[in-house]
């Protein structure tokens, strides 16, 4: 009896020392949804999420921290805004983003001074990166086939990053997890899974992805950087002449920085979708579009990817049928500690779908996780009547 009363107690406890707080995002012009925005708490960057495609999000907040501490919302199209939590009611409020508008103009030489922005960005971000990290991850992704959502899965994760460079390790153990299928539609004639595989995304984290602008392709992209009080904003853009080489994989990028030039937030783009086009025994298909947002949080020295979402999207087509297949992939860091994990990882399926279900409780509805938007909120409505959950391993 006594230890029913104390357990009761510390929950009462634990319940008392933390609050929520929910708000919606918006743009100030359009007053469209913001989605995947950034909301973290200033003291503590640990402590944050993203908000959905509705531009919604839901933070748990201690209590201890509201008196003395501000909500920072951000994104990298927009500029930040910064807001004390102590003067939030407990009702959803509505927050609203300016963009951010850089004019380039006319840019065919690579400026020397925004070129050597860049190097310093590539610098000093590799070099405050937390590594050896081991995170828990909550994983998601979604399959949609033309116009209806025909695939869910998401995971809760335990993510090794050891080393940088070629030699990089990534170690991923999938903890917990589920996958859902709906019959298929039909005007769907595949029916597919993800193509972007899990180590992809979560290997971001290893800022590889800026090397794409180093070395011999700094002749073919031109630099902007813009210097901001805090800050700054990188815009790296493809030149025209070098569209025009049939071989050649470019991609457009804005890149935010802190005051000390470490990435905060990237949005990155590839330019050159066609050249990924194919055709065989009268198909056609080819990848019409491939967005990548990526945010980055500094805790004392150390910086680590805190969440991120890859949008990919293919075309099939025939003369008797077209299929458009849009895959989203997006994660959130939970927690994070600077050792190295040493358990051999259990994810060895292309996708996390493919990984099947198994858990022991509904991770899906812990603290600071991306909140389901009223689209998503309608795909598990028919999940649940129509759906199925595939428990294949």
């Amino acid at each position: 009896m006594r230890v029913g009363v104390f357990l009761l107690f510390m929950a009462c406890l634990q319940l008392h020392a933390q609050q929520f707080m929910d708000g919606f995002i918006f743009n100030s012009a359009e007053k469209i949804p913001v989605e995947f925005a950034s909301i973290r708490l200033k003291s503590d960057p640990s402590v944050g999420t993203v908000s959905n495609q509705d531009g919604y999000f839901k933070l748990t907040i201690p209590t201890y921290l509201t008196s003395v501490d501000s909500l920072e919302i951000s994104h990298v199209n927009y500029n930040s805004l910064t807001i004390p939590v102590a003067s939030q009611a407990a009702v959803s409020q509505k927050f609203f983003l300016k963009e951010s508008v850089i004019e380039l103009g006319e840019v065919s030489v690579v400026g020397k001074e925004d070129l050597k922005a860049f190097n310093d960005i590539v610098n000093a971000t590799k070099a405050s990166l937390s590594l050896p990290m081991t995170c828990s991850v909550y994983y998601r992704e979604l399959v949609q086939g033309n116009k209806e959502y025909n695939k869910y899965a998401d995971a809760l994760l335990t993510v090794g990053f050891d080393k940088q460079g070629e030699d990089r390790d990534l170690v991923v153990k999938v903890d917990q997890c589920r996958a859902f299928q709906l019959p298929k539609s039909e005007d769907d004639k595949f029916e597919l899974v993800s193509p972007v595989k899990i180590e992809l995304v979560l290997g971001y984290a290893f800022a590889d992805f800026l090397n794409r602008f180093k070395r011999e392709n700094q002749d073919f992209h031109f630099y902007f950087f813009k210097d901001v009080q805090g800050g700054g904003t990188l815009l790296v853009e493809p030149k025209k002449e070098a569209t025009k080489v049939e071989d050649r994989i470019l991609y457009r990028a804005t890149i935010k920085t802190d005051a000390n030039f470490i990435i905060k937030e990237v949005a990155l783009e590839l330019d050159t979708t066609s050249r990924f086009e194919k055709s065989l025994l009268g198909l056609r298909y080819g990848i019409t579009n491939s967005k990548i947002f990526l945010t980055f949080n500094t805790s004392g020295s150390k910086t680590y990817l805190s969440s991120a979402r890859v949008d990919f999207r293919m075309k099939f087509s025939t003369k008797k049928f077209q299929q458009v297949q849009n895959f989203v992939s997006e994660f959130v860091v939970l927690k994070s500690q600077p050792v190295k994990f040493e358990t051999k990882g259990s994810y060895r399926k292309a996708s996390l779908y493919k990984h099947g279900t198994k858990f022991d409780f509904e991770f899906w509805k812990g603290n600071n996780l991306p909140i389901f938007s009223e689209k998503e909120s309608e795909l598990f409505t028919k999940l649940e009547s129509q759906g199925k959950v595939d428990n294949s391993k």
